[in-house]
């Protein structure tokens, strides 16, 4: 119990406040249990629990840090940081939301060659492929995971600790770091946009019933190819 204890109150930081330390174990563990919970009918467990955590989760850590820090206290720089991570991930919400990731039963389809990995190593069943299963489930799927988020997290928890209520003078290097983080959330709603909209056009009938067919002709051979390789495409 004395090595529980300690990975406990170390991690995923030594001087977090003890109620983001709950609510981060608290995470893990549910994450964990609800996998046990068939979703979207029939007896398939759903993995992606984590998947749709990941939008979230630092949104739920910088509400809880800046409440717990004290509003009051923030400097320009702390909300600056803050104010990033809200929309970066009300962005993420919102298009995830809007790809069916939150919809009952959707799973990402990459668990499930995981877990075909393990079938072929230790067999499709047996108590040693489940309990390998679920170790790989609970560390890596619901801790590794959710800590990674965490740690993603941690440079806006450090400005916010920091900030004392005293305005802070912003060098050039932080202001056009704000600036590019700022235009980076722009480029990637646009990118966002533009996938969805082929994903839109890829339907069944969509892109024969389109009204504007010069438009239609010009998205036709990225329906065909399957990608996006206009706009903000080309460049990747």
């Amino acid at each position: 119990m004395d090595v529980f204890s300690k990975v406990y109150n170390s991690y995923p930081c030594g001087e977090e406040f003890s109620s983001v330390r709950q609510f981060f174990w608290a995470s893990v563990g549910l994450s964990w249990f609800l996998t046990f919970i068939p979703l979207g009918g029939g007896r398939c467990r759903n993995f992606s629990i984590v998947d749709r955590l990941w939008s979230l989760f630092p949104l739920m850590l910088v509400t809880q840090w800046v409440y717990l820090h004290g509003y009051a206290l923030l400097d320009t720089k702390a909300i600056a940081a803050a104010v990033l991570v809200v929309v970066w991930s009300l962005r993420l919400t919102y298009n995830a939301i809007r790809r069916g990731d939150f919809d009952i039963g959707a799973q990402d389809y990459r668990w499930a060659h995981v877990a075909k990995s393990f079938d072929r190593i230790l067999g499709a069943h047996g108590v040693v492929r489940f309990v390998a299963w679920e170790i790989f489930n609970l560390g890596f799927i619901s801790f590794f995971q959710l800590g990674l988020v965490y740690q993603i997290s941690i440079p806006v928890r450090q400005i916010i600790a920091s900030s004392n209520g005293e305005e802070r003078p912003w060098s050039i290097s932080q202001i056009a770091l704000v600036v590019t983080m700022a235009a980076l959330l722009v480029a990637e709603a646009i990118a966002d946009q533009q996938q969805f909209e082929l994903q839109r056009l890829k339907r069944p009938g969509v892109l024969d019933a389109e009204p504007n067919k010069e438009y239609a002709a010009s998205r036709k051979a990225e329906v065909e190819a399957g990608f996006v390789y206009s706009g903000l495409w080309r460049f990747s």
